[in-house]
Parts: C-alpha cells; structure tokens; sequence
C-alpha cells in the first residue's frame, strides 16, 4: 500500500492478508450445518517486528453471501 502522510512524503506499507484453517477433530454439533473447521483471518506487518496498530484502524473481509455473517470485521 502507498499513500502520502500530511507532509506530502510517500509512505509506503507491506502488509500481508490470509487465513488458517484446521480441521477439527470432531464437527460441532450447535450449528447447522455443522462446522467442520477453525478458521482464522489475519492481516499482518510483512516486516515480522512491525506493527501496523497505528496506521490501520480496521479491515473488513466478505465471504461468500452464503455464510452465515459474511461480512467480518477485525478491529485494532
């Protein structure tokens, strides 16, 4: 991502956006359908001790419409 701050330099921002998902080993029960795995969004620093709190108040992910809550939102 590049932007200008308020003194009109280029900032420039690397940032990486996935997911994780693990199988678990038994579907829960309390949903229907059953949910068969934990899932997990992340949006990160691409730089491993950078932190992105201070520039990035949040971020939204869409999911397919069919998922119950597609649209998710993460907070800093």
């Amino acid at each position: 991502m590049t932007d200008r701050d308020d003194t009109g330099e280029i900032v420039e921002i690397d940032f990486e956006v996935g997911h994780v998902s693990i199988i678990r080993s038994e579907p829960t029960t309390t949903h229907n359908p059953p949910r068969t795995h934990d899932w997990t969004v992340y949006l990160r620093s691409a730089d491993v001790h950078g932190d992105l709190n201070c520039l990035i108040q949040r971020c939204i992910f869409y999911l397919h419409p069919e998922y119950p809550d597609h649209r998710r939102e993460l907070k800093s």
